[in-house]
């Protein structure tokens, strides 16, 4: 959306009067996520205002390449995120976990931790590519990267860190449809992460049944 919605504002008002809006209105909200992420995991997330000191260059120095490094910029708060995470308790993949799943078992922490330090290299790494592709490679390969080409490889590793997940936990509380074609491939008693599913799963229900909550 902003490679779009920058390039339209850009080429009817101008590099300065796109970066001032983008300064007031989106930078300021990073700014504050550093002072969050401060306050829940006890320590500083300077990257946080990247993404306000490239909009202002753009503002000062008209230079359409500032507004370019933003998606990079943003990146390197998602990595700050998720890095500062893993100085507390919980990860931020854990956090997000078991938000989704009340009922997610304690045994899950190693694995949110592994996968929020892979969204860290991710992170990482897409800034890198967008900050070369803004200074090297013509508009044309850096909005069709930041564009839609990053949102593709999202839905793919998304996709591919689901069913690993699924494959390594086997853990069929729900029985959806996908959980009981899934169970038949992959059979939760066939190792020991699968046991392990089983049996917290087992507990909790017997546990919603003794409070009348039976699923």
């Amino acid at each position: 959306m902003y490679p779009l919605a920058s390039t339209w504002v850009v080429e009817r008002f101008g590099v300065r009067a796109a970066a001032i809006a983008l300064a007031a209105i989106v930078a300021p909200a990073f700014a504050f996520a550093g002072q969050r992420v401060a306050a829940a995991f006890g320590t500083r997330a300077p990257a946080s205002i990247g993404p306000l000191l490239v909009t202002l260059a753009a503002a000062v120095t008209g230079d359409r390449l500032f507004l370019r490094l933003v998606p990079a910029a943003v990146y390197l708060v998602l990595f700050e995120l998720f890095r500062a995470s893993l100085h507390g308790p919980m990860s931020m993949i854990e956090i997000g976990a078991r938000f989704m799943e009340p009922y997610a078992p304690e045994f899950i922490s190693s694995y949110c931790r592994k996968l929020t330090r892979m969204w860290c290299g991710f992170f990482v790494v897409n800034a890198i590519v967008i900050a070369v592709l803004a200074i090297f490679s013509p508009h044309s390969w850096w909005r069709a990267y930041t564009g839609w080409i990053i949102y593709a490889v999202l839905a793919v590793l998304s996709v591919i860190e689901f069913l690993v997940r699924k494959w390594w936990f086997r853990y069929y509380f729900y029985g959806t449809p996908f959980d009981r074609v899934w169970s038949t491939w992959f059979p939760a008693d066939a190792t020991p992460e699968g046991r392990r599913s089983a049996a917290y799963i087992e507990r909790t229900r017997e546990e919603l049944r003794r409070q009348g909550l039976s699923r």
